[in-house]
């Protein structure tokens, strides 16, 4: 049979990759068998078929996607040639993030700080805002300048008494740098606050507001939060080397097993100036009012 082929259920299709290098290319074969004396009679046909510069012939795969906060919806399609996919939009547009305390209702995904007054200071408003930072100075970027701009509340309820016990919707806190990323900017709190932190793990050393400091953490009150680690455990800063605490308070509930200070569990090198405690300390070992573990500090 010439120029018109061969009947589509008489037709077997093999795709395959002759090197990684090259085009995808397509073989057919034709095998008619007839049954006289146990023979069989093949006839075979090798066709080669470029697909770099294929003529897709798109089909729905039924694979479709709904919106996400930045991103629209969309159905997948494939061609049978050449195995290529493709996204097709639906027309719907992406809904948005949907912010809620600083927090996205739909995803994960914290509202970022901004510095509104390009003087190199992120301001910081709500509890979202106040995580992106953590998860900024965690990532590596340690050098950033931040100014609390309102109170943050992160859970509500009576966090400071809680014994221990996550309530329903509470969410973990993540200090603001660690032994791996010290945090070495300037942070003013401005004369607010940051209440409802919740951070329970006995096993985890470097736990506070701020988890290890290097820079200047100034003017804030930690309030109504539970904190709880294992070693360098303060509210405002578990370990501060080398760094500034100033003006600074807590009245948070504070334990840990060794060097637990209410506003800084260990101070290294570094300095404390006009801050107060009036939460409550538990410790198995060192612990301080203000600070836990004093070396070479002032």
């Amino acid at each position: 049979i010439t120029d018109g082929g061969l009947p589509a259920a008489n037709e077997t299709y093999t795709d395959f990759t002759l090197a990684e290098t090259t085009p995808f290319y397509q073989y057919f074969k034709l095998e008619i068998t007839q049954i006289k004396d146990g023979n069989i009679l093949q006839i075979s046909e090798i066709a080669l078929k470029d697909y770099t510069l294929c003529e897709h012939q798109w089909e729905a795969t039924g694979e479709t996607f709904a919106p996400t906060c930045t991103e629209g919806g969309y159905y997948v399609e494939y061609c049978p040639l050449c195995q290529e996919t493709r996204n097709v939009p639906n027309g719907t547009p992406a809904n948005g993030h949907s912010y809620e305390n600083g927090f996205c209702t739909v995803c994960d995904v914290y509202m970022p700080a901004e510095d509104t007054d390009e003087d190199s200071y992120y301001e910081i408003g709500n509890a979202g805002q106040l995580y992106w930072f953590a998860q900024q100075v965690n990532g590596g970027n340690t050098g950033i300048n931040a100014v609390l701009t309102d109170d943050i509340t992160v859970n509500t309820g009576d966090v400071a008494n809680c014994g221990g016990v996550k309530a329903d919707g509470w969410i973990d806190w993540t200090p603001i740098g660690n032994s791996s990323n010290k945090y070495t900017g300037t942070f003013d709190g401005q004369g607010y606050t940051v209440s409802g932190l919740y951070f329970n793990d006995s096993d985890t050393s470097y736990v506070g507001l701020f988890g290890y400091n290097s820079g200047t953490v100034k003017n804030v009150g930690v309030v109504d939060s539970y904190i709880n680690g294992y070693e360098n455990v303060g509210g405002v800063c578990g370990r501060n080397h080398s760094g500034t605490i100033t003006n600074c308070y807590n009245t948070a509930t504070v334990s840990g097993f060794d060097g637990v200070g209410a506003v800084c569990g260990r101070n290294y090198s570094g300095t404390i100036t006009n801050c107060y405690n009036t939460g409550a300390i538990s410790c198995s070992l060192v612990v301080g009012g203000v600070c836990g573990y004093n070396n070479k500090g002032i």
